[in-house]
């Protein structure tokens, strides 16, 4: 039987009526599905309160010009501890402190699409079992996907993007930064491979997802250009760059993958737990047959 959440059963106890397109529907999903989000939920924690942290650093308005040891002595951290030469192990200048901060923002970034990436994987291997990309083929003749409601093209191409984006991250290679570099380049060519039988095999299955060479060209440079300009956007009021907003699309188009796997496989028998989607965004007739809405959020305490 399927196990529903407290949010889904005081929902159904109050008797709410099925929502239009904008709200959030509670729609049932397999295991793998619903640990793929929770991985999402503490990264998204960790994400947004580590920004909080080094904004807070960054923007404090702390004298620089002072050593950090005398800035943060009242600070326990093992910073201040003594190496073999009997030398404290961070020993930098304000100014120099406030530099590595500035540049763990990029390595923290990395850090978590990494680590969402990672739990991606785990999903597929877990729910169809395969794992590797690119997906475009790796995900084109499973029997599991062989339905109406197979995952689109367009959302597939995306999370290739996300794990071509997130090899270069792991492997700390450039990052495209506009539409038109050699990096973006780079990644449309990988869905070209050069190998003769490969490349029949990759378009015989962009073919599948009634896609073309032009038009994956078309999806990956507009992902690349439209990261670009939310880093425009934001460029002159913090040090947000690339690697925040890739990481951002990576949680977005990752999940969106992952729950059009769920649609198109879905088993009422294993669709036991249960995860928040936007209605718009639910296709599967069953999911939405068995869906409710959640609760309303409680008041904060005063």
């Amino acid at each position: 039987m399927m196990r529903r959440s407290a949010f889904h059963s005081d929902a159904c106890a109050r008797g709410r009526a099925m929502p239009n397109e904008r709200v959030p529907l509670l729609v049932p999903v397999s295991a793998p599905m619903r640990s793929l989000r929770d991985v999402q939920t503490r990264l998204n924690a960790m994400l947004w309160s580590s920004e909080i942290c080094y904004g807070h650093v960054l923007n404090g308005g702390i004298d620089a010009d002072q050593p950090v040891q005398a800035l943060f002595a009242h600070v326990e951290t093992q910073a201040w501890t003594k190496n073999v030469k009997g030398l404290v192990k961070y020993r930098k200048s304000g100014h120099a402190f406030l530099r590595d901060v500035a540049r763990n923002l990029d390595l923290m970034h990395r850090q978590v699409m990494v680590s969402y990436y990672a739990a991606f994987e785990a999903y597929l291997a877990a729910r169809l079992g395969v794992r590797n990309g690119p997906f475009v083929r790796t995900l084109a003749d499973l029997p599991a996907l062989r339905t109406d409601l197979r995952p689109r093209g367009e959302t597939v191409v995306l999370a290739d993007a996300c794990r071509l984006l997130r090899n270069r991250l792991a492997h700390h290679g450039k990052l495209p930064r506009r539409e038109d570099d050699d990096q973006t380049a780079d990644m449309c060519a990988s869905f070209q491979p050069k190998n003769q039988a490969a490349a029949a095999q990759t378009e015989a299955a962009l073919a599948s997802w009634r896609l073309t060479q032009e038009r994956v060209a078309a999806i990956v440079r507009t992902l690349i250009a439209d990261v670009d300009r939310r880093c425009g956007a934001t460029r002159r009021r913090s040090a947000l760059r690339h690697e925040f907003f890739y990481t951002l699309f990576a949680f977005t188009h990752l999940d969106n993958l992952a729950f059009e796997i769920e649609e198109a496989a879905f088993d009422p028998a294993r669709a036991t737990l249960w995860i928040a989607r936007d209605a718009k965004r639910v296709r599967s007739p069953e999911m939405r047959s068995r869906a409710t809405t959640p609760p309303a959020p409680r008041p904060a305490p005063s």
